[in-house]
């Protein structure tokens, strides 16, 4: 089967990758608001992509929807997630701004750890440690607040449990 391709490429532009023919592409070229079409054979945009420090790779034909889903879910729900944070340290008496800044050393420690030794060993936290009764009190706390709060905590929890689960290790330490 064919993949699609996509290329990461700084902003401004945007480039996506369509096999009209398993030898061929087809590239949308959006910058400034203007997008261009070109179809071109693979072997020829390749290297021309890799040249200018495209990092190209295949997506699996049904995969695209996963792909765009994860790319939603790594940005935008990432921005959300800490906007959520930002509001649970207003509770706890900091202004927007201090939460920013309280904030910023740990999730750049939380990305520098992911993706230097993957998202088991970066889990941290009661989760990581096993910790029932943090998590109880914490949704209780939640819940309390606005109901949302303690079913985002849940449901990111239940993704977490998944992870050090499959892991096959809780950390006393974490």
């Amino acid at each position: 089967g064919r993949l699609t391709v996509s290329l990461m490429l700084p902003e401004p532009l945007a480039v996506h990758v369509a096999p009209p023919a398993p030898t061929q592409v087809q590239v949308a070229v959006s910058a400034a608001g203007n997008v261009s079409v070109i179809v071109a054979p693979l072997a020829l945009l390749g290297p021309a992509f890799e040249a200018i420090g495209a990092k190209l790779f295949g997506i699996n034909p049904g995969g695209k929807m996963y792909y765009h889903a994860a790319s939603v879910v790594v940005s935008n729900y990432l921005v959300a997630l800490l906007e959520l944070g930002t509001k649970l340290f207003e509770q706890a008496g900091l202004s927007p701004q201090r939460a920013l800044e309280v904030m910023a050393p740990l999730v750049q420690s939380t990305l520098d750890n992911v993706y230097r030794d993957g998202t088991a060993a970066a889990l941290t936290g009661p989760i990581a440690r096993g910790d029932t009764e943090t998590v109880a009190n914490h949704l209780q706390a939640l819940d309390s607040q606005k109901r949302e709060y303690g079913e985002t905590y849940r449901r990111l929890g239940e993704i977490a449990v998944e992870r050090a689960d499959r892991d096959a290790r809780r950390r006393p330490d974490a």
